[in-house]
């Protein structure tokens, strides 16, 4: 696969594996109304988690592929695709495997609790351990859950809790509901219509973006802005991305 490529089209079988190995959220967000991220540190031994992990990706978290196809559908028939599944690993939740984490960079092994993290000292936050209590201490895993009904989510997010007894221990849960203004556009807190001007990668995307009327910017970006080589598996067109997670009040008024 070539990461300078842009306008994927889905369809092409060049890019079938690559869409089946990549998670989904990261190409397209998921585009859910309601959320929970529960934020893990895992407590069980490292072959359980390591099982546990293998079976999840397997069963439960969605594929790029499946979000594609998905997306299609509703598109076609206004029916809603089944939830979205993600799981993120921190620098200590792959040292918790025993996989080394050199090729990621500096940036990723130290996180955010990092002071010399360009975000932390350009912000001047506060020291972690000033932070929200769940926070404070190591995270080694994000599962993220999205759908359109909160109570589902709820009830997935109990289920996977009872699931990782004794693999690891849910430290916090963070929802999130989608906010939206008069015209149904989804909005950030000051009211601004949100994920406009994103970079953009896949062709349906793109397309439509263009006959909305695009005249000063071309929303197209090749798949090397978010995507990385799995440096942990020979699998043909394996690639990862990077991912943040920041919490932040606003001071809307």
């Amino acid at each position: 696969m070539d990461l300078g490529e842009t306008d994927i089209d889905p369809s092409d079988p060049k890019h079938r594996a690559m869409l089946k190995n990549l998670q989904g959220n990261i190409l397209k967000p998921h585009g859910r109304e309601e959320s929970d991220h529960l934020f893990l540190r895992f407590t069980g031994d490292r072959g359980a988690v390591r099982a546990w992990i293998r079976t999840f990706a397997r069963y439960e978290v969605t594929s790029a592929r499946e979000q594609v196809d998905a997306a299609k559908s509703f598109r076609s028939s206004g029916i809603p695709g089944a939830m979205f599944v993600g799981l993120a690993l921190s620098a200590t939740g792959y040292a918790a495997l025993g996989v080394g984490t050199a090729e990621f960079g500096a940036s990723f092994r130290n996180g955010m609790k990092h002071r010399a993290f360009s975000l932390i000292s350009r912000n001047r936050d506060p020291p972690s351990s000033e932070w929200e209590a769940p926070f404070q201490g190591a995270i080694d895993a994000l599962i993220v859950l999205a759908d359109d009904s909160a109570d589902d989510v709820e009830a997935k997010t109990q289920q996977i809790c009872k699931d990782l007894e004794g693999i690891a221990r849910v430290l916090t849960v963070e929802k999130g509901t989608v906010l939206r203004n008069a015209k149904g556009e989804p909005v950030e807190h000051f009211g601004y219509v949100d994920g406009r001007s994103q970079p953009l990668f896949l062709k349906s995307d793109i397309d439509r973006e263009r006959a909305e009327g695009v005249a000063r910017w071309d929303p197209s970006a090749p798949l090397g802005l978010v995507l990385v080589d799995d440096p942990h598996t020979d699998a043909e067109d394996a690639f990862g991305s990077y991912l943040v997670f920041r919490k932040l009040r606003q001071d809307v008024a």
